[in-house]
């Protein structure tokens, strides 16, 4: 696995040298960011951004290439869009069974509101869905991998999850290391765990 990230990076970090022999110019202010969009991405071919940023820092004729929405399950479905807006094609990326995106009560009645009164439908539902479950709700069939292969945390962490949320499809990559205690079970009064 390092030797073919290793690879990988070499291989991108080539192919942006080759294309970018000369010095790229610096954009100096969000005013050039937004008037100079095509030209921005003709220098810069991979840009970083939020889904709210995607939009709103780029006038409406930049149309980027791609837009790779990661962490989907936390991004709200009206952010999600507006990303969406500015991109001829989307890999969306994301895990419905972690935390999803953060709705207080009262945004959610006002969304409630705003859906019952324009008569959304469900799947675009922004009180009870992410971006992520909105697009699973709404394409129906579409195409989905899960990335088994779990590096992260140490395997007694990672197999609760695995077992509880991923009917052990998981391949857990982590080494054990019996020294330390990584989990911990308190008991506590009732409700409070």
């Amino acid at each position: 696995m390092k030797s073919l990230t290793e690879s990988s990076m070499a291989i991108l970090k080539a192919s942006l040298a080759k294309r970018y022999k000369e010095e790229r110019p610096i954009i100096a202010s969000v005013k050039d960011l937004f008037n100079n969009g095509e030209s921005v991405l003709a220098d810069y071919p991979i840009i970083l951004s939020t889904t709210f940023s995607s939009k709103s820092c780029f006038n409406s004729d930049t149309l980027f290439d791609y837009v790779i929405m990661d962490e989907a399950s936390q991004v709200s479905v009206k952010t999600g869009l507006l990303a969406l807006t500015c991109a001829k094609n989307a890999v969306i990326v994301g895990d419905t069974m972690q935390l999803p995106n953060v709705i207080t009560d009262e945004d959610k009645i006002k969304l409630d509101e705003i859906r019952k009164s324009a008569n959304i439908p469900d799947s675009y539902d922004a009180a009870n869905h992410s971006f992520l479950s909105s697009v699973l709700a709404t394409i129906p069939n579409v195409p989905e991998t899960l990335l088994r292969e779990h590096y992260r945390c140490h395997p007694d962490i990672i197999n609760f999850c695995n077992q509880k949320f991923y009917g052990g499809n998981l391949l857990i990559m982590t080494k054990r290391n019996d020294n330390e205690k990584h989990m911990l079970a308190l008991t506590t009064a009732p409700g409070q765990h």
